[in-house]
């Protein structure tokens, strides 16, 4: 059976493409739009953010994005009422919650209504907000700020963004950090190594630099709240790594294990690594390695760590 040929006028297909392009350019804002808008926003020209997202909203009412910044906008222009009201549709379109109660919170801390305000800061913290510098400057928070409950809500935020720093668990192996001389243990007068332990990120991790004449290498220090144990990684020069877990004993001082190879084709063997807190500028860090399963030990090493004089008087 022979099908008919239909033939298409040039002009209709041109109809239907211009009427395509129409339809794609209404689904999405005009990339010059936004680009205007997203400078203006971030150079906090307040005035030209609120015209171009405005735009925006105008022609797509359903952009979270473009009502919360235009909320914003119109916070930082003194309209509070509207800069929340735009807020509130922000939210509901599924903005993320602890950036919009944060700006509703400097909304009501502008107008005077610091209960409201106080509110929706532990909304925001509640939902993981964790800028607390820009908390600490927003000229929107002034009253808050003055306010005597303040400090105990800048905790309260702090808290959320630091966990680390407020948990105890984390804080076990803080005795460790510092700048450190390290001899063999009995051996006072002999010519140190060096080790330099900090705290970095956040204060949950307790970061190690050694150096001595004959190694270098840094360890990783965290604990892992999900598993109750504290982790070690270590890596060094000479291709080593060593991974050890473990947890304080009764009197602070961190025992981790692990097993580990010392010569190439023999078995692994149980290792242990102490660090006994001596007094608050000195640690002894002992390991010791097992071939029988735990019945005997031997000493693989033994320091002694002093802190050095400069940072022992500078400690608080």
């Amino acid at each position: 059976m022979r099908t008919a040929r239909i033939r298409i006028s040039p002009a209709i297909v041109a109809l239907v493409a211009a009427s395509s392009f129409q339809t794609a350019r209404a689904a999405s804002p005009p990339a010059s739009l936004e680009a205007r808008a997203d400078a203006a926003f971030l150079a906090k020209d307040w005035p030209a953010a609120a015209h171009a997202y405005a735009e925006m909203v105008a022609a797509h009412a359903d952009s979270a994005l473009a009502r919360y910044r235009l909320g914003v906008a119109r916070l930082y222009l003194g309209e509070l009422d509207a800069g929340l009201a735009q807020l509130d549709s922000a939210e509901k379109l599924g903005w993320p919650v602890g950036q919009t109660a944060y700006r509703k919170a400097c909304a009501h801390a502008a107008a005077g209504r610091l209960d409201r305000a106080i509110a929706e800061l532990g909304r925001a913290s509640d939902a993981g907000f964790a800028q607390l510098a820009l908390a600490d400057g927003d000229p929107l928070l002034a009253k808050l700020r003055a306010d005597t409950r303040w400090p105990a809500l800048r905790e309260r935020l702090d808290r959320a963004a630091h966990p680390c720093k407020y948990d105890p668990k984390f804080r076990a192996f803080d005795y460790w950090v510092g700048e450190w001389d390290v001899r063999p243990n009995g051996s006072p007068g002999a010519p140190p190594a060096e080790n330099v332990v900090t705290l970095e990120y956040g204060d949950c991790v307790v970061h190690e630099h050694w150096k001595s004449p004959n190694s270098s290498g840094e360890s990783f220090n965290i604990y892992d709240a999900s598993r109750g144990e504290w982790f070690q990684t270590w890596v060094d020069d000479g291709g080593g790594l060593h991974q050890y877990h473990g947890n304080p004993d009764a009197q602070g001082n961190l025992d981790f294990s692990t097993d580990l190879q010392y010569a190439p084709g023999e078995p692994r063997q149980a290792t242990r690594l102490r660090f006994f807190r001596l007094g608050p500028d000195e640690v002894r860090q002992l390991s010791e390695r097992s071939p029988d399963g735990g019945k005997s030990w031997t000493v693989n090493y033994d320091l002694i760590y002093t802190r050095r004089a400069k940072a022992a008087a500078a400690k608080p």
